[in-house]
């Protein structure tokens, strides 16, 4: 279908992006994350469900780009943290947030932009003639044990997620009362004033058991805990 498309299509957008998601697909996954033995939903998104095969495979890919970014200082011990997978399910699920909002927002990838995106992808280019090759292409598909119909679905909901970023990333703005304001905090000085007290000069006579530090805690337990807390600042275009 790609070769049947014609190589100048129009897709200024899609062409601006794609150079930040080509290298998502340039380093696939291994096979034995594609094998789920049954459905398992890992997280569900405003209904859309995640299942266990495509979080693998999300977690394979952003374990690859690490390596490849990073080089002799990749660690594979890291991604056997359960905090790195959580936040590779965290970027996942921001990735479904971008697709739903971008969609709703009435984003579309046409097939020409598409096949333009796919065909400027450097890893499926002949080194010779520097054009698209089919042949480079259907090997990446075996290699990483996708369809084509797979891979170009995913590949166009990127595109629509990306498109949704770009946007948002190219309208932002900061007014003058903010930058008055963070001038100011970046001018601002504080004077102070402290004292050094030694501990150990008032630590006469006072001992203290295990068991009298947990009865205190245990007590005391609403002391140690603040309930979490953010500040969110939006604007409605």
């Amino acid at each position: 279908m790609l070769q049947s498309i014609r190589d100048r299509a129009q897709g200024l957008v899609a062409g601006v992006i794609v150079v930040a998601i080509c290298l998502t697909f340039a380093f696939w996954g291994v096979g034995e994350y594609l094998n789920a033995a049954s459905k398992v939903v890992v997280a569900e998104v405003n209904g859309e469900e995640i299942e266990l095969g495509e979080y693998q495979q999300h977690l394979v890919d952003a374990r690859n780009r690490a390596q490849a970014e990073q080089g002799a200082a990749f660690n594979p011990d890291d991604w056997s943290r359960e905090e790195t997978r959580l936040l590779a399910l965290q970027s996942l699920i921001d990735k479904k947030l971008l697709l739903q909002a971008g969609i709703d927002a009435g984003v579309r990838v046409s097939d020409i932009q598409l096949a333009e995106s796919i065909q400027s992808m450097p890893e499926f280019r002949d080194p010779a003639t520097g054009r698209f090759s089919n042949e480079n292409y259907q090997r990446f598909l075996m290699v990483t044990g996708r369809t084509s119909r797979a891979f170009e679905t995913e590949f166009r909901d990127d595109l629509v997620a990306g498109q949704l970023r770009y946007g948002i990333s190219t309208s932002a703005f900061i007014t003058d009362d903010e930058v008055m304001r963070v001038a100011r905090l970046l001018r601002q000085r504080r004077d102070i004033a402290y004292a050094i007290i030694d501990g150990e000069r008032h630590n006469d006579g006072i001992v203290l058991d295990e068991q009298e530090i947990a009865t205190w805690f245990d007590t005391h337990k609403a002391d140690y805990f603040q309930p979490e807390r953010f500040r969110l600042a939006y604007l409605e275009l």
